[in-house]
Formats: C-alpha cells, structure tokens, sequence
C-alpha cells in the first residue's frame, strides 16, 4: 500500500513541495525535526522516506495532525469508534453556546459538540487525535475558503448554493453536507495514511524557542508564517482550538507576520 498524505486543507502548506524538501535533507541525515509542523505534509513526507521525524506547532490542532499521522503508526479509526463518536444525540455545549449563527448553523454547532464530547470517550490517545483531525476536515469542508474569519453574512451567502453557482459557477454542495457525512467520506483516506516507517516519530506542542531547546536532530527545516502576508494563523484556525479546549484561545505571545517586527525570527533564532 502506498501510505498517500490525506486531505487537509492548510493554508500555506507545502504539500505540493514536499517531495522537493525532502530531496534536500543532508545526506547522512537521522533525525528531521519539523520546527513549524502546519498541516504536516513535510513531516510525512519525511516520514515514507524512513526519517526518524520530530514535529512542533504551538496550535493544538496542527500537533493532533502530527500525533495521528506520524508519530502514530498503527492505530486507525474502527467500527465500534465511530459507534461511539456518533453515539447519542446533539447537544447544546460550547460550539453552540458560542458560534451558532456566527460561524455555523445551531444544528450543527450542537452536532459538532455531541462528537467532541464522545470523543473523550474512545479509549487510545492516536484514535482520539484521529477523531478530531476528521471532525476538523469537516469543519474546513464547511467553511467558504477554509478558514474561520468570516462574517456570518458572508458565510451563509457563500453557503447558498444557488448564489454560488451565479457568482462562481459552482454549488459547493459539500458547504451543506452533514459533518458526519465528511468524516465518513475522508475516514478511509486518513486511515490509510496511518503506517510504521520503523521509528519513534513525535509530535510536540509547544513554543518553537522552548521546542527547540529540547530536540535533538540532525536537520531542522524552519517554515515559519512569513511576515507582512495574509496568513494570520490564529485569525483563521483558533476556533479549531477552541473547539478541541472547549474555551477561548489566547493570541500567540511570538507573533511571526508583525510588520513592525520583520527581523523577530531572525533575531531569535541566529542571535550571533
């Protein structure tokens, strides 16, 4: 079986150039440490080329693509799992307390919120992280351009599928389909993600200075958000936090796009 990346939908990955960093790891090369993991795609692909693979991302959710994908390798998702995640009935819980009619429809902040609470209830720590990185690609799939910034109004015009087709000549049908019809749809694809490649891989979740100061390895591939452009990261997947936390996310302290501040990475990482 060819252990092929799943779906993920990150803003500024580098899925497309994985294969290419990855021909430029130095040879002799061990142990890869991906300092700003993101969607993961540049660990994985180290991963299939036999690295032992190191991850950081200071977001919960983009550590929990790491934790399922690499440094799991053998745990997936099984029948009597997603009896439990679909277990039960809605729930009015934090999603709903606070993003109905915001960012999603109150039916499916409560369906969101039925899902997150049992997934505490599934027994091995890989099969909740693979729990809630589907409960996140159905979250993005909802979401007109991916990301969680938008106003109510924009949303919901965006999700009407006849204004769609008008303006984009598309319905984007998959907005307005149910959340448990995206995790069905994409379990296969991140179960078969999942493989040994005969190391420990981890992942961490921590500031990239502490992260840093911690590991050990023999290249480290730095991809920070670049400074002055769009991709505020927490503006457009904080709520992916949230929803892991049930409570509110706390701007980053190092804050790498700051304009005022366009030498911070540099600074701090080559201070000599």
């Amino acid at each position: 079986m060819v252990n092929k990346f799943p779906r993920i939908n990150f803003i500024g990955n580098k899925e497309k150039l994985a294969k290419i960093i990855c021909d430029n790891i130095p040879p002799n090369t061990l142990t890869f440490f991906d300092a700003f993991s993101g969607g993961g795609s540049v660990g994985f692909e180290a991963k299939k080329r036999g690295f032992k693979v190191i991850t950081n991302d200071i977001m919960k959710i983009n550590y929990l693509i790491s934790h399922a994908l690499i440094e799991n390798s053998k745990v997936i998702l099984e029948s009597e799992d997603l009896e439990i995640l679909f277990s039960g009935k809605p729930v009015e819980g934090y999603m709903f307390k606070n993003y109905r009619n915001r960012l999603f429809f109150p039916e499916e902040c409560m369906e969101l919120d039925q899902y997150r609470r049992n997934v505490d209830k599934l027994k091995n720590k890989y099969k909740k992280s693979l729990a809630l990185i589907l409960l996140r690609r159905a979250m993005i799939r909802k979401m007109p351009y991916s990301r969680f910034n938008l106003g109510w109004n924009k949303i919901t015009q965006l999700r009407d599928e006849e204004y769609s087709y008008r303006k984009y000549k598309r319905k984007r049908s998959y907005h307005n389909l149910e959340i448990k019809r995206h995790i069905l749809d994409n379990l296969s694809l991140y179960n078969n993600a999942i493989f040994d490649n005969g190391e420990k891989n981890r992942a961490l979740n921590k500031n990239v200075f502490e992260a840093i100061e911690k590991v050990n390895a023999d290249a480290i591939y730095l991809d920070p958000p670049y400074t002055g452009t769009m991709n505020n990261y927490f503006d457009f997947y904080s709520l992916l936090d949230e929803f892991i936390k049930n409570r509110k996310s706390k701007p980053f302290k190092d804050n790498f796009i700051d304009k005022k501040r366009p030498y911070f990475f540099l600074i701090n990482f080559f201070p000599n």
